[in-house]
C-alpha cells in the first residue's frame, strides 16, 4: 500500500513453509560494542597525534566509518538442499558464503525418542550418553541405544539423561550493512532480514547495537550517541597521581 514519501510498507510473515523451512540467526555484537575499551582509545590518541588510518576508531560502535551498521546473518536452509531468496528490507546484503560446520549440543533428553536438535541436519557424527539413563521416578536404566542414520538422534526407550550430539550444519553467511535513515527520529537502523522459498516466508528483525539508533558519534565518527568506559576494562589510579591536602586542625581536606 503506497504511503506518503513515495515509500512502500511491507509487512513479512513468520510462517514455516510446508516444503521446507529456513532458520535466520543474527550473529551477536561482541560485549564490548558501545564502550571505550584502552586499546580503542590509545589507537584514538595515534589517529589523532599521528594521522594513522582510523578504521580502528569505530570498531567498538558497531558502526563504520561511513555511519552504517555492520554485521552479519546467518541462514539454516532445512532441507539443507532447499531453494530460497534472502533479502533485506532496508540496507545491503551482501554475496551468500555456504560453510559446512561441525556442531557439538548436549540434549537433555525428558522421554522423548526423537529429540529435536537446534540446526537442521543431514548427518549426524556421533551421539553419546553424558549420564546414566533414569526412569520418570529416578530409577537408574541401562543406556538405551541411539540411531543417528537419519535427521534426528532416534532413541531406542524414554528415559531422562544428557546426550551429546555432534553433527554436520550447513550455514549460509551473509554480511549486513545498514545505514540510517536522515528523516528518522528513532529507529533510524531498522530493518528486516527475510528469506522467502516456495511454499513458505521467514522473517527477523536486525538488532543493531544499544543507542545506534539513536545516532550521535562515536570518537569522532559516527557510532552510538555516548560512549562509556567499558566495565570489562575500568580504569585504574594509582595513589601516587593523586595529590590531597589535608587540614590536621580541623581534621578535613581543603577544599581547592
Amino acid at each position: 500500500m503506497p504511503i506518503p514519501g513515495g515509500q512502500i510498507l511491507v509487512a513479512f510473515a513468520n510462517r514455516p513453509g510446508s516444503s521446507g523451512n529456513v532458520l535466520l540467526e543474527q550473529e551477536p555484537w561482541d560485549k564490548y560494542v558501545g564502550y571505550l575499551t584502552r586499546a580503542g582509545a590509545v589507537a584514538w590518541l595515534d589517529a589523532m597525534l599521528y594521522g594513522d588510518p582510523e578504521e580502528d576508531l569505530t570498531e567498538h560502535c558497531g558502526i563504520d566509518t561511513a555511519g552504517n551498521v555492520a554485521g552479519v546473518v546467518y541462514a539454516y536452509p532445512e532441507p539443507v538442499s532447499l531453494n530460497y531468496l534472502a533479502g533485506i528490507s532496508h540496507g545491503r546484503l551482501g554475496p551468500r558464503r555456504i560453510d559446512k560446520l561441525p556442531y557439538s549440543e548436549v540434549l537433555q533428553v525428558q522421554l522423548e525418542t526423537e529429540p529435536a536438535l537446534k540446526y537442521p541436519t543431514d548427518k549426524i557424527f556421533s551421539a553419546e550418553w553424558l549420564t546414566d539413563a533414569f526412569t520418570n521416578d529416578g530409577a537408574t536404566l541401562p543406556r538405551p541405544a541411539v540411531d543417528i542414520s537419519g535427521k534426528r538422534p532416534r532413541i531406542a526407550g524414554a528415559i531422562f539423561g544428557s546426550l551429546l550430539v555432534v553433527y554436520e550444519v550447513v550455514r549460509h553467511t551473509y554480511t549486513v550493512t545498514i545505514s540510517a535513515r536522515p528523516a528518522s527520529v528513532e529507529k533510524a537502523y531498522q530493518s528486516h532480514v527475510y528469506a522467502v522459498w516456495d511454499g513458505g516466508t521467514r522473517a527477523m528483525e536486525y538488532q543493531p547495537p544499544d543507542e545506534a539508533a539513536a545516532g550521535g558519534r562515536c570518537n569522532g565518527r559516527y557510532g552510538v550517541g555516548t560512549i562509556n568506559d567499558s566495565p570489562y576494562d575500568p580504569p585504574t589510579v594509582q595513589p601516587k597521581d593523586i595529590e590531597r591536602q589535608w587540614d590536621y586542625c580541623s581534621n578535613s581536606a581543603v577544599e581547592e
